[in-house]
């Protein structure tokens, strides 16, 4: 993901990774942090329910 968001930075303003200034830094790395954290506990759901399961007051 960090790949995909600082290449395509790079790509559509044509600034080389070495010419960006201190809040650009700051702002892609905020961005792929929120990205990342996001992403994770979306895809974290469907193992949650496998793992965990659904709680069931009828079965017990």
């Amino acid at each position: 993901m960090a790949n995909a968001m600082i290449g395509g930075v790079i790509d559509q303003y044509q600034i080389p990774f070495s010419n960006w200034s201190l809040t650009m830094y700051i702002t892609q790395a905020m961005m792929i942090l929120l990205y990342s954290t996001v992403f994770t506990g979306l895809l974290s759901i469907p193992l949650w329910y496998f793992f965990l399961g659904e709680s069931d007051e009828q079965g017990k």
